[in-house]
C-alpha cells in the first residue's frame, strides 16, 4: 500500500513554489560552498612560492587539512539536520566556512593557512548534509534527481561566475584579496538563508513522516552496511571522487607547468569554459535520468547513468593529460568535467534512495565524508607523492603529468565499474513491512 500511495503522491506533484524557492537558496549557498572549497586550488602556485612549500605540503593544505575537520564534524551536524534543524545547521555552517575563508587571506605563514583551511572544512561539513536533508523533505523521489542536479549545478556556476571574479581580484590585488571577498560575500548571504528557508512540516514521500523521527543513526548505518549494493555504491563513490579530487586540485598547476600559461590565462580557461560545461552537464544528466526513471519506472537508471558518465569522464581526462597540445588538453579536461557533473546529482540521489527518510542527512554526511575527507585527501596526496618522487628524474612538468595520468583516470574507471548496482528491491519501500 505504501508503494502505491507513494506513486500516487508523486503523480500529484506536490512540489510547490516554496520548495523551488528553497532549492534556489540552497543552490546559492552551495555556490559559496563550492567556491570556498576550490578557490585554494586556483592559487596553489603563488602560495607555494611565497611559503616555499613542496607539492606534498600543498596537497596536505588542499586535501588533508580540510578533510580532517570535515570528517570529525560531518556526522554530528548531519544528525542535527535530520532532527529538524537543517536550516539552522546550514546557516551556522555557512557563517563558519565563510568566516574561515576570510581568515585564509590573513595568513602570514603556512601553518596559519593550514589552520584556517581546517576551519573551512569544519564549517562546510554540515552544508551538504543539511541541504540534502532539506531537498529530500521538499521533493519526492522521482523529482529528486532533477532537484539534486540543479543543486549541484552550483559547482559549475561557481566556475562561470565565482572563479572569473576571484581570479580578477587575485590578479589585481593578490591571492589574499580573493579570500577576503569570497568570505565576506558568503557572510552577507547568511541572513537571507535564515529569512527565506523554512523547515518543512512533513516529508513529501509517503510513509516518511512516521519513520523519520524514530530513525536512529547507528542502527540505520549498520543496516545500510548489510545492503551489499549500497556498500558497493559507496565504494564506487570513493574511487571515482579520488580521481576527481586529484584532478580538481592539480589541473591549474598542470596547465601552468605544461603550457607556460600565466595565472590570468589559466584562470580564464578554468572559469567560464569549465563552468558552462559543468552546468550543462549537470542539468543534462539530471534531466536524462529523471526522464528515464519517470518513463520506465526503473530507478536503476540512476546508477547506470552515474557509472557510465564516470567512465566517459575518465577517458576524456586521458586525452586532457596527454600533453599533445593546449587545445586538445583543454578540450579533454572540459569534456571530462561535463561528464563528471552529469553524474553528480544523480549519484547522490541514487545513494539516498537506499535509505529511509529519517537518515538521509546522515547518509548525505557519509557520502560527503567519503568524497571530501577520504577521496579529497587521498587523491591529491597520491598525485603529490608520485609527482615529488618522479621530479628528480623527469622534472617538475613531466612528473606532475605522469602522476595525474596514473591516478585520475584509473581510480575513476575502477570506481565506475563498482557503480552498476541495482536499486530496485533494495529501497526501504521495496522491503516487506
Amino acid at each position: 500500500m505504501q508503494t502505491v500511495s507513494g506513486t500516487h503522491d508523486e503523480a500529484q506533484d506536490p512540489v510547490g513554489r516554496e520548495a523551488w524557492t528553497v532549492l534556489i537558496l540552497l543552490t546559492i549557498a552551495n555556490f559559496f560552498n563550492a567556491l570556498d572549497r576550490t578557490s585554494l586550488s586556483l592559487v596553489l602556485e603563488p602560495i607555494k612560492h611565497e611559503f616555499g612549500a613542496s607539492d606534498t605540503m600543498m596537497s596536505i593544505l588542499a586535501g588533508f587539512a580540510y578533510a580532517a575537520t570535515y570528517g570529525v564534524a560531518a556526522i554530528p551536524l548531519a544528525v542535527l539536520a535530520d532532527r529538524g534543524a537543517s536550516r539552522r545547521v546550514l546557516g551556522f555552517c555557512l557563517a563558519v566556512w565563510s568566516g574561515a575563508t576570510l581568515m585564509c587571506g590573513f595568513a602570514q605563514r603556512y601553518t596559519q593557512l593550514l589552520v584556517a583551511r581546517a576551519a573551512v572544512g569544519m564549517g562546510e561539513a554540515g552544508g551538504i548534509p543539511a541541504s540534502l536533508s532539506l531537498i529530500s523533505s521538499h521533493f519526492p523521489s522521482k523529482r529528486r534527481p532533477w532537484a539534486m542536479s540543479i543543486f549541484y549545478s552550483a559547482n559549475g556556476l561557481s566556475l562561470c561566475i565565482g572563479v572569473p571574479i576571484f581570479s580578477m581580484i587575485v590578479a589585481t590585488w593578490g591571492w589574499r584579496a580573493g579570500f577576503y571577498v569570497s568570505g565576506a560575500a558568503g557572510l552577507l548571504f547568511v541572513p537571507f538563508l535564515f529569512r527565506f528557508v523554512r523547515e518543512p512540516r512533513a516529508p513529501v514521500d509517503a510513509g516518511a513522516q512516521a519513520d523519520a523521527p524514530r530513525e536512529k543513526v547507528i542502527p540505520a548505518l549498520r543496516a545500510m552496511c548489510r545492503n551489499r549494493p549500497f556498500v558497493l555504491v559507496l565504494l564506487s563513490h570513493f574511487l571515482v571522487f579520488t580521481g576527481v579530487a586529484a584532478n580538481t586540485t592539480f589541473t591549474v598547476a598542470y596547465f601552468i607547468r605544461n603550457y607556460g600559461l600565466s595565472y590570468e590565462q589559466v584562470a580564464a580557461l578554468n572559469g567560464v569554459p569549465f563552468g558552462v560545461a559543468g552546468v550543462v552537464g549537470g542539468l543534462a544528466g539530471g534531466a536524462l535520468v529523471a526522464r528515464l526513471v519517470r518513463r520506465s519506472s526503473d530507478p536503476d537508471w540512476m546508477n547506470r547513468i552515474s557509472a557510465a558518465s564516470a567512465i566517459a569522464s575518465a577517458l576524456c581526462l586521458v586525452v586532457g593529460f596527454s600533453g599533445l597540445s593546449l587545445p586538445i588538453s583543454a578540450a579533454g579536461c572540459i569534456f571530462g568535467y561535463f561528464f563528471i557533473m552529469a553524474r553528480y546529482g544523480t549519484s547522490y540521489a541514487a545513494a539516498l534512495e537506499y535509505v529511509p527518510s529519517g537518515s538521509k542527512g546522515a547518509v548525505g554526511a557519509v557520502l560527503v565524508i567519503i568524497q571530501s575527507v577520504l577521496a579529497g585527501s587521498i587523491g591529491p596526496l597520491l598525485v603529490g607523492l608520485v609527482s615529488d618522487h618522479l621530479r628528480p628524474v623527469h622534472g617538475e612538468q613531466l612528473a606532475l603529468q605522469i602522476a595525474m595520468l596514473a591516478i585520475c583516470p584509473t581510480t575513476m574507471i575502477i570506481g565506475a565499474l563498482f557503480g552498476f548496482q541495482p536499486l530496485r528491491g533494495h529501497r526501504p519501500e521495496d522491503r516487506p513491512v
